[in-house]
């Protein structure tokens, strides 16, 4: 697959969704990524119909244009595998918990050691430093804990998670970013860097903003479908039910503001609330004025009236409606890929487009369809393959 990446090589240990996001991120930008799948007691079994829609939804979102290697790291002939690989590799990461890679054996030090310029990327729940690295971490509680579950919802209602895994989703990002980093310095200086991004560090780093207006203000409102900042501030900052459905509004500053209550035929209301802290103050009765008046008439007219005045304005759209979309089709957004048990279906693409348009790529690998292939290459005979094959390691 071509891409500002080819020609690095990725040998990927991540498991769940933060590491291998990331690195299906690399492998759309282009990179080798070689990913390596358990085998031996524990590795799960493989599945079969009737098949489950949402695991198979969960690997293309994390595994496309990989290539799959089946090895048992904690054979000491699996850990030689990987070893060898890992030694023809631009970037090896992982996202278990502090430690794990190295009782495996498998840790910087070891990897450093087959290759010095390595860039050796982990992901973890907490970070590698302070109290609790070894705490157990999943989306959810690193949504908990940074704060995003406590900020979402109506003051006086519990906390409210996101409906996605976006502390996953956002640690992919940095991850990645990590990995690109790590890179750069490795082909800058030639030497080997060890580069850590934890759920918890981009859930925190996500709400940026928001966590530093609290500091400084000393308080933060929890404004249920709203922006906790910008409402503070008398923006007009959420979505509103018309006549056939929803649509979002965003009027962030006072000229923003009086255009849309020209557009809605409010004059008056611009009138009252022109200044941003009168309308900060009164935000609950100047969202239900809106309310009651973007009711009267269905989504498309008010998109084209509120537009028309340069008030941002946009749809509330299903996951269906992402999928036809032609804004997101042409940008490679989402886009029609082949699966080998499925078929056509449609899929999530990458978010970044380079000069040459979006380029599909191939579906997810089996797993260990490219063992043999990669252990020729570092070396091992056909005779070696059956025998590690025999024995359980591959």
């Amino acid at each position: 697959m071509s891409g500002p990446l080819a020609g690095v090589r990725v040998l990927d240990f991540t498991i769940a969704q933060q590491g291998p996001h990331s690195t299906m991120m690399l492998a759309q930008m282009g990179a080798e990524v070689v990913r390596v799948d358990r085998t031996g007691p524990g590795a799960p079994p493989p599945r079969t119909p009737p098949r489950d829609h949402h695991m198979v939804g969960f690997s293309f979102a994390h595994a496309l244009g990989k290539r799959s290697i089946a090895v048992d790291v904690r054979r000491p002939e699996g850990r030689e595998i990987v070893l060898r690989i890992a030694a023809t590799a631009d970037v090896v990461t992982s996202n278990f918990r502090p430690g794990v890679m190295e009782k495996l054996g498998l840790g910087f030090e070891e990897m450093r050691a087959v290759n010095p310029r390595v860039a050796y990327v982990t992901g973890s729940g907490w970070g590698r430093l302070g109290p609790y690295p070894q705490r157990s971490s999943l989306d959810m509680a690193a949504q908990a804990a940074g704060g995003m579950v406590w900020l979402s919802g109506y003051e006086g209602d519990p906390p409210q998670p996101a409906s996605c895994a976006i502390a996953d989703q956002t640690g992919a990002l940095t991850l990645c970013t990590a990995a690109l980093a790590a890179l750069v310095r490795a082909d800058r200086t030639g030497e080997a860097l060890h580069v850590d991004a934890s759920l918890y560090g981009g859930g925190a780093a996500l709400q940026a903003w928001e966590m530093n207006a609290s500091s400084l203000s000393g308080r933060t409102v929890r404004s249920g479908d709203g922006h906790a900042v910008l409402r503070a501030r008398g923006a007009v900052w959420r979505a509103f039910l018309a006549s056939d459905g929803w649509i979002t509004v965003a009027a962030e500053d006072a000229p923003t503001f009086v255009r849309l209550c020209e557009a809605v035929g409010a004059p008056e209301l611009a009138e009252c609330y022109r200044d941003d802290a009168a309308r900060a103050a009164a935000m609950d009765t100047v969202e239900q004025r809106l309310a009651d008046l973007l009711a009267s008439r269905p989504v498309e007219e008010w998109l084209r009236t509120l537009r028309a005045r340069e008030v941002p304005a946009g749809t509330v759209q299903s996951f269906a409606d992402v999928f036809a979309d032609p804004q997101a089709r042409a940008n490679g957004y989402v886009g029609r890929l082949e699966h080998p048990d499925f078929g056509e279906i449609d899929a999530a693409g990458l978010p970044i487009l380079f000069d040459r348009g979006p380029v599909p790529p191939p579906p997810p690998p089996r797993p260990g369809a490219d063992t043999d292939a990669y252990l020729a290459e570092v070396g091992y005979s056909a005779a070696e393959i059956d025998r590690l094959r025999d024995g359980g390691v591959i």
